[in-house]
């Protein structure tokens, strides 16, 4: 995997982990896992942001 992959993997995952924290919040899951959810998401784009300076190196 290289790290445009990496990067958009991390993207993707956060969007996900987004998607689930707002199902949570309307009650679709258990509200326990919203704040969770958006702090790991938070931490994707976070480090995809990091690689991405890394390339514009």
């Amino acid at each position: 995997m290289g790290l445009m992959d990496t990067i958009q993997f991390l993207e993707n995952l956060a969007d996900t982990l987004d998607g689930w924290a707002e199902e949570s919040r309307r009650g679709g899951w258990s509200t326990h896992q919203v704040e969770a959810n958006r702090r790991e998401a938070d931490r994707c784009r976070r480090k995809a942001a990091e690689l991405k300076r890394l390339l514009s190196r």
